[in-house]
């Protein structure tokens, strides 16, 4: 023990040939106990002018600014490395009063610890807990971890505001799969990170569970979710070209010809270049077709449907949703005679669009 005050009674055990329990019963019989290292911080000299310049700095902002501190979000989250840092844990000293001794411990593995807390405003910001036993409505299901506190209360009002569900907590896990943070040495286990999602994409969410494994570098388990979506097809509006009436041009081609050779004679003798030359042809094309032809309406129907097919479809249907004989026969008969006009129609359409193609 003089020669290495760190020792363990294991240690001592091991070299001495007895128990771990014989060992403390002979420290403390020589009036020998362990004291654990404990970390201060203490502020030296070389601390007092940054210290004082960001004061003056946060009140000169304060001075320009009154809401500066409102907007500004405090945190004490740190990153803190366990390697080469004071292993309080594994850390002590023997010795009959507590003495000032430092014993620096390296840790077997590397991994690093996160402490978090905000404060923005007068507000603090800490964790929330949702309950695992306590289903909201259709927001907070029956497979969460823990119990629920004020901060959950909140979340939970923020998502019925919005329209949100907690999507992990719907689905049934394990629980290494649920929790989302661990307090140092694994003593406690939370679930403090949700992922909130629109209540009508809630069918979308297929699986919400955390990967343990992931090295993340955070005391904080990675929380995944699987999605399955359909992507939108966004047609975009294109403005349609004019389609001019073709038959009653066909009819009245004699006085569109003459229109035209007149409207061209009439800029023949025009000087310029090829460019101008073609956009005088064009307007008069144009101006002659607008004003003696006329655009084509659009239908939603053929063009070889006549309103009288209309009335008989309508008829056609109505007789269709009658379920006795008459009603049946009469269906058929409607049917049949469609059919006949349909194809009589459609075969003269299409006789006098070639006998036009032969012209």
């Amino acid at each position: 023990i003089e020669e290495q005050p760190s020792t363990s009674t294991r240690a001592i055990a091991k070299t001495m040939g007895t128990s771990k329990s014989s060992v403390w019963k002979i420290l403390h019989d020589q009036q020998l106990h362990p004291y654990h290292a404990t970390r201060v911080h203490d502020v030296g000299r070389a601390d007092f002018v940054p210290r004082v310049q960001f004061c003056h700095w946060t009140l000169n902002k304060c001075l320009h600014q009154p809401n500066f501190l409102n907007h500004v979000l405090f945190t004490d989250e740190a990153q803190f490395s366990r390697d080469g840092w004071f292993n309080c844990r594994n850390s002590h000293v023997w010795a009959d009063e507590n003495p000032n001794f430092t014993v620096v411990g390296y840790h077997q593995a590397q991994f690093s610890v996160n402490v978090w807390a905000d404060i923005i405003g007068d507000h603090l910001i800490g964790p929330f807990l949702l309950s695992g036993d306590e289903p909201y409505q259709n927001i907070v299901g029956s497979h969460g971890l823990g119990r629920r506190n004020h901060r959950g209360q909140m979340l939970i009002d923020f998502c019925e505001r919005n329209g949100l569900i907690v999507t992990n907590t719907w689905f049934k896990k394990p629980k290494r799969r649920i929790y989302t943070w661990k307090a140092p040495g694994d003593w406690r286990r939370h679930q403090l990170d949700y992922i909130l999602v629109k209540h009508r994409f809630r069918n979308s969410v297929k699986d919400v569970k955390t990967l343990p494994g992931a090295d993340i570098d955070s005391d904080h388990n990675l929380l995944v979710a699987k999605f399955r979506t359909r992507l939108k097809k966004i047609i975009g509006f294109r403005k349609r070209r004019p389609r001019w009436d073709l038959e009653k041009l066909y009819a009245q081609r004699q006085s569109v010809q003459e229109t035209l050779e007149e409207k061209l004679g009439a800029i023949e003798g025009e000087s310029g270049n090829a460019e101008a030359q073609w956009n005088n042809i064009k307007e008069c094309m144009l101006d002659t077709i607008s004003d003696l032809v006329g655009k084509v309406e659009k239908i939603a129907r053929k063009p070889w449907v006549t309103q009288e097919m209309m009335s008989k479809m309508e008829e056609r249907r109505k007789w269709k949703n009658v379920n006795n004989e008459e009603g049946r026969r009469k269906y058929r008969r409607l049917r049949n005679e469609l059919k006949r006009a349909t194809d009589r129609a459609k075969k003269e359409y299409l006789e006098k669009i070639l006998h036009y193609m032969r012209l």
